[in-house]
């Protein structure tokens, strides 16, 4: 799952993992830093905090991921897509508020 600008340029890279069927599925996530710096430098001042901890857990979707998703929202026998519709859920609106899309 790709997190791109309007230019179709990738500033979160979030891959999702199923090596095989005995063990669990992974997720790992990284934000472009020249990308999202250009960003963070083309908004208001007042809105910079704000950006810097939304990239901030989507650096972090890992953790989330592990600790929050797994624990307490995953349904028993989930699947990729099933990862996927909840990345897409918290993608969604990132996407709105930064006029960036989902690939």
């Amino acid at each position: 799952v790709y997190l791109r600008n309007k230019d179709n340029e990738t500033l979160v890279d979030i891959e999702i993992t199923n090596k095989s069927n005995d063990k669990p599925i992974d997720l790992h996530s990284e934000v472009d830093i020249r990308l999202y710096s250009q960003l963070l430098l083309s908004l208001r001042e007042g809105e910079r905090a704000k950006c810097i901890n939304t990239f901030e857990a989507l650096q972090e979707l890992r953790g989330w991921y592990w600790e929050r998703w797994l624990e307490m929202e995953a349904p028993e026998d989930h699947t990729v897509r099933d990862v996927e519709l909840a990345i897409m859920e918290i993608l969604t609106p990132i996407c709105e508020a930064y006029n960036l899309k989902v690939v």
